[in-house]
């Protein structure tokens, strides 16, 4: 923030609210949990924006001409934004390894049902030749999707399963 304030610019810190249980905080929960975590106006030196809003909706549908998705519904404040500086962290994700930082740039963009839309194609399939009956898959889905049956194989309800891919 500062050294964008030498450049003659009016920065402004945003993100936007996850859309995966057990994370979807409204707004003001959202700002609640900046503030614990150290992310206030003060420590930061600029304003805060929760980029898609309190509700997690606000936002455009953009027209991409793809085919799978045809388009990306982002962040209004991402719209409303002159210039983007993204600073985020090089991360491990299971599916995108150090690419992650720039799926975190692209999902951080979008409204929550943009975020949703991204990821419904990513519902998993249990192989019984490579599962350990572990159950580990079940205890770290945030939808509560997946159970296990008699035979410990892991049992998918695909009308609950967000997509995201942490089981994987």
């Amino acid at each position: 923030a500062e050294k964008v304030k030498e450049l003659g610019a009016q920065p402004v810190i945003a993100d936007t609210s996850s859309y995966a249980p057990p994370f979807v905080y409204p707004g003001h929960e959202w700002f609640q949990a900046a503030e614990l975590m150290g992310y206030s106006e003060l420590a930061l030196g600029t304003e805060r924006v929760l980029a898609n809003g309190f509700a997690g909706e606000d936002g455009e549908f953009w027209p991409t001409g793809g085919n799978l998705l045809g388009g990306v519904e982002v962040a209004q404040a991402v719209i409303e934004a002159d210039f983007l500086l993204y600073i985020t962290h090089v991360t491990g994700h299971p599916l995108s390894g150090l690419n992650g930082a720039l799926f975190n740039v692209g999902i951080s963009s979008l409204t929550n049902s943009g975020k949703a839309r991204i990821f419904q194609n990513m519902v998993p399939t249990p192989n019984s030749n490579l599962c350990r009956r572990c159950g580990e898959c079940g205890e770290v889905c945030a939808w509560q999707a997946i159970y296990l049956r008699a035979d410990g194989m892991p049992w998918l309800d695909v009308g609950r399963c967000g997509g995201c891919a942490l089981c994987s």
